[in-house]
């Protein structure tokens, strides 16, 4: 594999038995980035900056899977009785209706930004 050229991006497809590719950055979208503690991260590839994640902690909005009723507020695991790993897709219940993990698009730019000012 070469160096990657601005504008590119390296992808597994473990479809295809994990097989490297370069793809323009263009024929793709990021729907989800699920960072760890221990992983590095940069607000851009030219910051000389970077930053290590020391710790997670997940929020998201909750809402009614059949009548789109939002509830009010960010929400974490531990405001659910059952602790299990929520993923994508999965049913919730919460008081008296049941709703659905959906799919979440987060900018994390300025969490990076903030880290690299410290």
């Amino acid at each position: 594999m070469r160096p990657l050229q601005r504008g590119e991006v390296g992808v597994s497809f473990l479809s295809d038995g994990g097989e490297r590719e370069i793809l323009p950055e263009s024929d793709l979208r990021l729907v989800d980035r699920t960072i760890q503690p221990g992983d590095f991260c940069k607000r851009s590839i030219d910051d000389v900056c970077s930053g290590v994640v020391t710790n997670v902690q997940v929020k998201g909005r909750v809402q009614h899977v059949i009548s789109d009723e939002p509830v009010e507020g960010w929400r974490t695991l531990d405001e659910f009785e059952s602790r299990m790993d929520a993923e994508i897709g999965d049913y919730v219940v919460y008081n008296d209706w049941v709703g659905q993990v959906p799919i979440f698009v987060f900018n994390l730019s300025n969490t990076i930004a903030d880290l690299c000012n410290r």
